[in-house]
C-alpha cells in the first residue's frame, strides 16, 4: 500500500508529522482529519513536494505589475477559495498552489508563494498571515488562528469571505449614495 508523509497541525496548534498508509491522496488526507488534525502537506513517497519551477517563472509573465498594493477583491477571491478548497479536503499548502497559480494579482502571486514556503518551514498559517501585516489585518491573522485551533478553518474562512463581501457591498453603496451629491454640488457651484 502506498505511504504518505504528512504535516499537520494539532487542535493546540502543534506541528504533528509521520507516514500514512493509503491508496491514494485523499485517502491519507480523510484518515489524518479523522485523527482530529488540520491537515497541512500530504506527500507521496518518493515525490517532490510541489512542481516545477520553471512553470512558477513562466506564470509570472501573464501577471500584473508587482508595485502597488493588494486589493479588496484580490483578497475576498483569495478568501473565498482559500475556504473552498480546505473545505473540500485539500490540504493548506496544496490550495495555496492552486490559488498562486490563478491569481492575477503579482503582489498576491508572491504573498502566496512566500505564504506556501513560511508554512513549509513549519510556522503555523496564521504565523505566515503575520508576516504580511500590509496585506492581511489583524482580524485576518486573529480567525485564522482560532480557526486553526478550533478545527474550523474552512468555516472561519467562510465567514471571513462573506464579511468582506458585505464589506465591499457596503463600501460600493456608500461611493454610489456620495456621488449624487458631489455632482449637484459642483453642479450648483457651476451655475
Amino acid at each position: 500500500m502506498p505511504k504518505f508523509y504528512y504535516i499537520a497541525r494539532n487542535r493546540a496548534g502543534v506541528k504533528e508529522t509521520g507516514i500514512e498508509e493509503s491508496l491514494t491522496q485523499e485517502d491519507a488526507v480523510v484518515k489524518i482529519q479523522a485523527k482530529g488534525l488540520i491537515v497541512v502537506n500530504v506527500i507521496p513517497e518518493g515525490s517532490e513536494a510541489f512542481g516545477d519551477p520553471t512553470v512558477d517563472a513562466a506564470l509570472r509573465v501573464r501577471l500584473k505589475p508587482k508595485h502597488g498594493r493588494v486589493t479588496h477583491e484580490d483578497l475576498m477571491l483569495f478568501c473565498r477559495q482559500l475556504s473552498t478548497l480546505i473545505g473540500a479536503g485539500v490540504t493548506i499548502l496544496m490550495s495555496l498552489e492552486i490559488i498562486s497559480k490563478q491569481v492575477a494579482s503579482r503582489k498576491l502571486y508572491d504573498v502566496s508563494v512566500d505564504l506556501k514556503k513560511n508554512m513549509e518551514t513549519g510556522l503555523s498559517f496564521h504565523e505566515a498571515l503575520a508576516a504580511h501585516p500590509k496585506v492581511f489585518s489583524d482580524l485576518w491573522i486573529n480567525l485564522v488562528e482560532s480557526g486553526e485551533a478550533s478545527g474550523n478553518l474552512a468555516v472561519v474562512l467562510s465567514r471571513l469571505a462573506a464579511y468582506l463581501e458585505k464589506e465591499a457591498a457596503f463600501r460600493n453603496k456608500l461611493i454610489s449614495a456620495l456621488v449624487y451629491p458631489v455632482i449637484l454640488t459642483l453642479v450648483g457651484l457651476g451655475a
